[in-house]
């Protein structure tokens, strides 16, 4: 049995999702199931803002 995704709430096999990608002209995912990726909303924060929280957040776990 290989690896699935689940899209839009269907279990799919990744070499299913990756035939449907090349039939269509996507690249495949290399057998990787791919995520999903939010876009930005006019009253989403700045990106440099979100990069300095991450970044405080490391570095707040790496010193406990």
């Amino acid at each position: 049995m290989g690896l699935t995704t689940i899209l839009r709430g269907f279990k799919v096999p990744v070499v299913v999702l990756d035939r449907f990608f090349e039939s269509n002209g996507v690249m495949p995912t290399f057998g990787y199931p791919p995520r999903y990726y939010r876009s930005r909303l006019p009253g989403d924060p700045p990106e440099d803002f979100v990069l300095e929280v991450q970044q405080l957040l490391v570095q707040y776990h790496k010193s406990e």
